[in-house]
């Protein structure tokens, strides 16, 4: 910590440790009809927890083993993660559960235990990719005509 911070009187210094508590807290509140309202974030909230520990110089705050079985606990036959134990796949919980395994180091628990692995990466695309040479370009021909009773804004 740099030492102008330390200088700071009391109350302006960061409380670290009341921090670190919360986010430690926020998974033991199963009782409380708040944490299954929020169940579409679990994911999601572990991953910005874990940022914020490792911000706080506290990346051991939450236990690492949980912290795998976790999530993939959340993870589908697909490969991909939903917000958390029986929820959907979706690309964003796909990207924090990612996330999370990266920070954490994590990855070979992936390999070793995660779902997926046959068909990961071996779909094929059903949209043809259209290079810039066979795109249409823009020219007034091709633009689409105003629906009735909206204004063209491209014509002023």
């Amino acid at each position: 910590m740099p030492p102008e911070v330390k200088d700071l009187p009391d109350e302006l210094q960061l409380a670290t440790a009341a921090h670190v508590k919360y986010i430690q807290s926020l998974d033991t509140k199963k009782d409380e009809y708040e944490y299954w309202l929020t169940e579409h974030l679990r994911l999601n909230g572990l991953y910005w927890g874990l940022t914020a520990l490792h911000l706080l110089s506290h990346p051991e705050a939450l236990p690492r083993d949980e912290t795998i079985d976790f999530v993939l606990s959340c993870q589908h036959e697909n490969g991909g993660f939903g917000a958390a134990p029986g929820h959907d796949a979706h690309m964003l919980y796909t990207v924090s559960a990612v996330q999370i395994l990266a920070t954490i180091d994590a990855f070979d628990e992936l390999e070793a235990r995660g779902k997926g692995k046959k068909i990961v990466g071996k779909c094929k695309d059903p949209l043809p990719r259209l290079s810039v040479m066979s795109a249409p370009h823009a020219s007034s021909s091709h633009r689409r005509p105003a629906r009735q009773g909206h204004r063209n804004l491209s014509r002023g």
